[in-house]
């Protein structure tokens, strides 16, 4: 509903279980100076095998064994959620990754290398729990101490979205995209979309009206400006005698295509003189190629089509004023 399957995906791509598997097999090694009691390290070693052999709820069983031996000292703690976050990790059981990075990076004890991706990964096991304070807690975090992956910025804002911070989300979603600009890249489509959303959802007009600009812009989509100009249509008080701009619209983004709307176009181009409009409408009522060719024309083009095509100076053409500042009272379009 927000954004798209595709987004949400890589948001939540934010470690594998693979580099976990490693991470809890090493302090075995690195920390054998300092003493582990048998009944301690005999099922971590055991756990750890049967890790390796892909059989993660086994290991979790084994592991269990330990909850059971007192006075643990805080290299034990460290090796056990360590192990059993690993297993947890491979068995898919976010909670139990949850609760062991957070003691391991209580702990102090992992490498600073190790630490950042257990930090990382929390940010990640919290928003597929939906637990989006602590997400913001673990993201930022996370960005605070270098970490370097993008899509933890991306998954902080999206935490933002997702428990209503609409205001940070629009904030920081504004910051990534103005640094794109500034550096020639062009905004991702998501983050557009994103933005358009907050601004909707805090009902700053002037906000989303800029950001659907910058959509249209960017990503001149036909399926976006057959919405935006179905909204136009929709909304309470729309005159009648604006039809033939919305037709206007429809032409320049490849959006007219029935037969009979082709002829209502004509006949209402004609009714207002309008003869260069309406042979348009009637020469590409026979025309799908060329209909087609002009499909996806990037905005500023349909805008100076539509200011050309102005029906008189006595009736301004409702194309002018964007469409999309009539589409805000709608929901959410992504």
């Amino acid at each position: 509903m927000m954004t798209s399957a595709k987004f949400k995906r890589a948001v939540l791509t934010t470690a594998s279980a693979a580099f976990f598997l490693v991470a809890a097999t090493q302090p075995l090694t690195a920390n054998a100076q300092e003493a582990v009691r048998p009944e301690i390290g005999k099922p971590l070693q055991a756990a750890s095998a049967l890790i390796k052999s892909g059989k993660f709820k086994d290991a979790l069983a084994k592991i269990h064994e330990t909850d059971a031996v007192g006075g643990k000292t805080p290299n034990e703690i460290y090796l056990i959620e360590s192990t059993r976050g690993s297993a947890a990790s491979g068995a898919g059981d976010n909670d139990g990754i949850i609760k062991s990075y957070e003691a391991i990076v209580a702990s102090g004890k992992a490498p600073a290398a190790t630490q950042i991706k257990l930090i990382e990964a929390l940010a990640g096991a919290y928003y597929r729990a939906k637990d989006y304070p602590a997400t913001n807690k673990w993201a930022t975090r996370y960005l605070k101490e270098g970490g370097s992956n993008s899509q933890i910025r991306t998954l902080l804002i999206q935490s933002y979205f997702q428990s209503g911070d609409f205001a940070n989300a629009a904030k920081e979603s504004l910051a990534d995209i103005h640094a794109d600009e500034k550096a020639g890249r062009t905004p991702s489509e998501e983050k557009l979309q994103l933005l358009a959303n907050s601004y909707l959802r805090q009902k700053n007009t002037a906000g989303y009206i800029s950001t659907i600009e910058k959509l249209l812009n960017y990503y001149p989509k036909k399926s976006l400006w057959a919405d935006v100009i179905s909204r136009l249509q929709r909304k309470p008080g729309f005159a009648d005698r604006l039809g033939i701009d919305v037709y206007r619209m429809q032409l320049a983004t490849g959006n007219l295509t029935a037969a009979n709307d082709f002829m209502d176009a004509a006949s209402r181009a004609r009714a207002v003189r309008d003869a260069a409009s309406g042979a348009r409408a009637i020469s590409d009522a026979t025309s799908g190629a060329a209909m087609r060719s002009r499909a996806g024309r990037r905005a500023e083009k349909v805008r100076r089509f539509s200011a050309a095509q102005s029906i008189s100076a006595k009736r301004p053409s409702a194309c002018s004023t964007s469409a999309v500042q009539l589409s805000t009272q709608s929901p959410s379009f992504m």
